[in-house]
């Protein structure tokens, strides 16, 4: 995969990529795109994987830790000013093995996000790095 990529919005914005295959934070950062990162090795429950979100894209303090608040965050980002946005979960075969309900649960307020956000032509990518 290449930086230029995640400067699409489309509705392939869910990605599982290898390490040696993702960008570099500051190549993707230098097309204007916001790059947050989360480890998912030691995430093993849904208030885990929230705080990691919420932590990595700076969710305002009235952030609820529940998934609908997590779409509406997901679905506003006005506190980033970006041209778009990146999530890269590391270790997240971790997250897959330990916790696959939470990662699937994520994947499906992604896309609901997502659909968003093409509305609007602003790239919205999620990409999990598998080992």
């Amino acid at each position: 995969m290449f930086a230029d990529d995640l400067n699409r919005a489309t509705i392939g914005c869910i990605h599982f990529l290898e390490v040696s295959k993702i960008p570099a934070a500051p190549e993707i950062s230098k097309l204007g795109l916001h790059v947050a990162e989360i480890n998912a090795r030691n995430i093993r429950t849904k208030a885990d994987l929230l705080s990691a979100i919420a932590t990595a894209l700076s969710f305002p303090k009235y952030f609820g830790h529940n998934w609908d608040a997590l779409a509406d965050c997901l679905g506003d980002l006005e506190w980033i000013s970006a041209k778009g946005y990146v999530l890269v979960i590391r270790n997240a075969d971790q997250l897959w093995h330990h916790a696959a309900k939470l990662a699937g649960q994520l994947v499906e307020i992604w896309l609901g996000c997502d659909e968003y956000w093409l509305q609007q032509k602003t790239p919205f990518h999620l990409i999990f790095e598998i080992a």
